[in-house]
């Protein structure tokens, strides 16, 4: 195959990849859209740990905080600070992935954009989809499924409570057992009986 033919058909399933990107379900951090310094942004966490396979630890918290939309509140969060490598900037530089200050429609779409998503229930207000998969379905041997529900806990609690200390941000990085839940790890530590329901009472959590 010719290199321009090669080249054109990469750009394309690039292309098609990120227009599908708002479609899909929460992953992740769910789908983004940053509002400023211009509406709108659509940041994908599908996109880039999922199909791309970066892990949560390359942009948090060394680019990014935890807390979705957090970045748009500071002063710097600009296209001139990415043009410089800071935040989105890092990796798109033309080196990693395609430099901030080029093809600029594959990241803003736009006031119309912003609000069809709305519309369509893809955001609410703030802009911002979750604060992390709605719910976690762990699938332990032996024994019922738990559903760790990220919306219920992170209407309680910062995301900095549980990651990293508790929790590594990764999926299937935690090898959680019953005996370290007892002894006040994972679940277990705020799972205690005092601050939360014991996990000895296995009903609560398992289906089974």
């Amino acid at each position: 195959m010719k290199p321009r033919r090669l080249s054109l058909l990469i750009t394309l399933s690039i292309m098609v990849v990120l227009l599908a990107g708002p479609a899909f379900a929460d992953s992740g951090g769910g789908e983004i859209y940053y509002s400023k310094p211009l509406k709108s942004v659509l940041f994908s966490h599908r996109l880039h740990v999922d199909e791309k396979g970066l892990s949560c630890d390359m942009c948090h918290t060394k680019l990014f905080e935890m807390q979705a939309l957090a970045a748009q509140g500071r002063s710097d969060f600009n296209m001139n600070s990415l043009y410089k490598g800071k935040y989105c900037g890092a990796c798109h530089n033309g080196r990693v992935a395609f430099a901030s200050n080029t093809q600029c429609a594959r990241c803003h779409g736009g006031v119309k954009e912003y609000e069809a998503a709305k519309k369509a229930g893809k955001i609410n207000a703030s802009g911002r989809g979750s604060g992390g998969p709605k719910n976690l379905v762990y699938k332990p041997k032996g024994i019922g499924a738990v559903t760790f529900s990220h919306e219920f806990h992170t209407n309680a609690f910062g995301c900095k409570d549980c990651h990293t200390k508790v929790f590594r941000m990764k999926k299937g990085g935690n090898r959680m057992t019953m005996d370290a839940m007892n002894d006040g790890k994972f679940c277990g530590k705020c799972h205690n009986g005092k601050e939360a329901t014991a996990v000895s009472e296995c009903a609560k959590c398992h289906a089974q």
